[in-house]
């Protein structure tokens, strides 16, 4: 979703005729060629061209139809960047309206994908790393890092459902200012790379692979990228795969009450991130601080989720996903507490924080709770008489 879309139309249609003559096609070809839009995302704007059907006819092209707004004018430049990066699908051409690049083999991921296919998870931990060493200097001088993007989501989130009450929003508020008070984070996860900032399985295209994981892998949707802490994508990238999990039919127990990305698909992923990004095997410690990084980091980025669902309810205050931000809202004030815990020394609470994830501990804490406080309650069993 642009940073922008909620001021201007999300739905934008080029014209076949208009891409073709980018991607180099004769007038003949563009003529007859089909835009079909490609599933998935928010903003409506992505769309595979293909010629009519010949021995002869070019090899089908993706079209990103551009708005008139900052971000999208900047959306071109940072593909081009990205694609020389070999991090991105390769930019045939652009103008002010579109920008056309090649359609490569591979498709997106999902939790599965990450959950039970090794070389997969190794690939998408390169392709993140890869994208974190591209110089941030070429992408800062296009696109700036934005100053407070929690507050930003805040106020898009607002803004798109008036009716829902303000105490909603004031509560979500005073969770951004704790996550904006947390210290930084330390090592890799606190180094300002190129970040994404939506990097999750869906954006994450994986082709042929050998069992290495080495093969095509590609980074899409490119509407956020900018300089932002490294662990921010990594975070918000577990905390979406933990949700898709749940739509891939996850089921809840008392150890695990909310899905998340299991701690030895997070540990392989980071092992292989931070070899990539060092060019070094990481010792287990150096892991395992990066993972605890990681969770400090994902408090904020869960936040974030919480203002897209209100994004994606689409004004709707009764949709499914603006009740999930009311069963939420708990969980990130207790999980920052816990974090609190933590950086007082307390090992065993880190160690949970790695292992379960923060926000599901959180949750998982808030079970316990509960279910002591309604064994507490329930009536005593009748005795039997003789």
């Amino acid at each position: 979703m642009s940073a922008e879309d909620n001021k201007t139309p999300t739905t934008v249609t080029p014209t076949a005729v208009e891409a073709a003559a980018v991607a180099g096609w004769s007038t003949e070809e563009g003529a007859t060629a089909k835009l079909t839009l490609m599933p998935g995302g928010a903003t409506g704007r992505t769309f595979k061209l293909e010629a009519e059907s010949g021995e002869s006819s070019p090899p089908p092209v993706i079209v990103r139809a551009l708005l008139p707004t900052s971000d999208d004018r900047q959306y071109a430049r940072v593909s081009e960047i990205l694609a020389k990066a070999s991090v991105a699908p390769p930019v045939v051409g652009s103008t002010e309206t579109l920008v056309v690049s090649e359609f490569v083999s591979g498709k997106p991921s999902d939790a599965t994908t990450f959950d039970g296919n090794e070389a997969a998870l190794k690939s998408a931990a390169r392709l993140a790393a890869k994208l974190h060493t591209v110089d941030v200097e070429t992408i800062r001088a296009v696109r700036p890092a934005r100053e407070n993007e929690l507050l930003l989501w805040h106020k898009w989130a607002r803004k798109s459902i008036p009716s829902l009450p303000d105490d909603v929003f004031d509560v979500l508020n005073v969770e951004i200012n704790s996550c904006n008070s947390l210290r930084k984070l330390k090592g890799a996860a606190g180094s300002v790379v190129v970040g994404h900032g939506d990097l999750h399985p869906g954006n994450i295209l994986i082709g042929d692979l050998d069992e290495a994981g080495n093969g095509d892998a590609w980074l899409v949707d490119l509407e956020h990228v900018c300089p932002r802490v490294a662990a921010e994508d990594i975070a918000y990238l577990f905390a979406v795969w933990g949700d898709l999990r749940y739509m891939a039919g996850w089921t809840p127990s008392a150890d695990e009450p909310t899905p998340y990305a299991p701690f030895d698909r997070r540990k392989a992923f980071a092992e292989q991130y931070l070899g990539t990004r060092s060019g070094e095997t990481p010792s287990e410690e150096t892991v395992v601080e990066f993972l605890y990084e990681v969770e400090r980091a994902g408090v904020a980025q869960r936040l974030r989720l919480m203002f897209i669902w209100i994004l994606i309810a689409r004004g709707d205050p009764n949709h499914m996903l603006v009740g999930a931000v009311s069963a939420f809202i708990p969980h990130v004030r207790s999980a920052l507490t816990i974090l609190k815990t933590a950086e007082e020394g307390d090992s065993s609470v880190k160690d949970d924080v790695v292992k379960r994830g923060v926000i599901a501990y959180a949750a998982a804490k808030a079970a316990t709770a509960a279910a002591t406080a309604a064994a507490a309650i329930s009536p005593a069993q009748p005795q039997e008489v003789n």
